[in-house]
């Protein structure tokens, strides 16, 4: 058996170029390989890449030195700051991917993700959504949802039968690709849904600048509406994805007529 000469490079060293296309040696290899993977799925892993990984104490171990303990470890560090159970799965996942190109590669002469599985999520049924990552600004920066934690709602079974259609009918079949999106798999940008949303309101004579309307603007609406007409505060909240009442409050807004009986 020959005595390979390990690298001496830190894990980060080696991370610095995945997921950046024309430079990620993953990539390159899926693509020679005739792989697909989409610039949107690659941005999205790159994203996560910068956020908790490469910003982390094991990006500057060596990369021959990390162990399995160290990658539990890493993983045991995202659930204390908050992150959820499929994000977890993400980020660990980039890791692992790291980890594992280093090892076919030979630069590594073990892997130190062999065994390590995925942490247990939520179960998914039909009608439940879980909001791990949104899109945040106009530059389309990927996170946390808002209050840096995972958010819980439902939605009608018509709504996920459509979905699953769309998807289905859809040439992007990674996990992580987006059902609506540009040709690359880009997510529509700000500019994309703001003229749709002003050309919507126009057509519905609706004086939208005068007023500050915005598509949030509907979220205070409709909950105003069902909360007037007596519906069930508790199964609202569970559909608009809130956690308590002090925020269902926030998108209150009683009138009048409200107070007529």
């Amino acid at each position: 058996m020959r005595n390979r000469k390990q690298t001496k490079r830190t894990f980060g060293d080696c991370a610095d170029p995945f997921y950046i296309w024309d430079q990620c040696p993953h990539l390159e290899r899926l693509v020679s390989e005739g792989k697909s993977i989409t610039h949107n799925t690659a941005k999205i892993n790159r994203g996560l890449l910068e956020k908790y990984i490469l910003p982390s104490t094991i990006a500057g171990e060596n990369i021959s030195d990390i162990r399995r303990a160290d990658v539990l470890d890493f993983r045991s560090g995202l659930a204390k700051t908050g992150v959820g159970a499929a994000s977890i799965n993400k980020i660990t996942g980039i890791l692992k991917t790291i980890l594992k190109e280093a090892y076919f590669r030979e630069d590594i002469d073990r892997d130190p993700t062999a065994g390590i599985g995925k942490v247990k999520e939520l179960k998914k049924e039909k009608g439940i959504i879980i909001i791990d990552q949104a899109w945040k600004g106009r530059d389309g920066e990927l996170g946390l949802p808002k209050w840096e934690k995972e958010r819980i709602t439902v939605g009608p079974e018509k709504l996920f039968n459509a979905l699953e259609e769309l998807q289905e009918e859809s040439i992007r079949v990674s996990p992580e690709d987006l059902i609506f999106c540009y040709d690359d798999g880009s997510p529509l940008g700000f500019t994309w849904w703001t003229r749709r949303f002003r050309k919507a309101m126009e057509s519905a004579g609706i004086e939208y600048r005068e007023r500050n309307i915005s598509p949030h603007s509907f979220r205070h609406t409709l909950n105003s509406l069902l909360r007037g007409s007596g519906a069930d505060t508790a199964k609202l909240r569970a559909t608009f994805g809130w956690a308590d009442e002090d925020i269902q409050d926030n998108y209150t807004h009683w009138c009048e007529e409200d107070f007529k009986g």
